[in-house]
């Protein structure tokens, strides 16, 4: 992927970053995307993004739906599908109402959202 990457300036790889460096780039970001193509069980990068405010466009696979209300708090679009990615990211690029409204009920998101295991969870710990 970095490879494919390197002529475009646009695109940053970072690599790991301190909590400070990465609540810097949160606060400048204003969309993330989570392009999965595997069915992950449960990531936690998506509510991380939600407690920043930051819409997330996600591919509909995995859990990535769960989190993710289509057009409430993201966006999402079939795994793997470029084309639909590069359209949901020109849609907020050119509306703003609408990317401000994802991102606004994203930090709702985040309160609804619970770090405590359910107690039938605890018993099989």
């Amino acid at each position: 992927m970095q490879r494919d990457a390197r002529d475009d300036e646009r695109i940053v790889f970072y690599g790991f970053l301190d909590p400070d460096a990465l609540r810097q780039l949160y606060s400048i970001a204003d969309v993330a995307v989570v392009p999965s193509i595997y069915a992950e069980p449960f990531g936690l990068v998506i509510p991380e993004y939600y407690q920043h405010g930051i819409a997330v466009i996600g591919s509909r696979t995995g859990a990535i739906p769960e989190l993710i209300e289509d057009g409430y708090n993201g966006l999402l679009f079939p795994p793997g599908d470029v084309a639909a990615l590069a359209s949901l990211l020109q849609m907020l690029s050119s509306d703003s109402k609408l990317l401000n409204e994802l991102s606004k009920n994203a930090r709702i998101s985040a309160r609804t959202l619970t770090w405590t295991p359910r107690p039938e969870a605890r018993r099989n710990i």
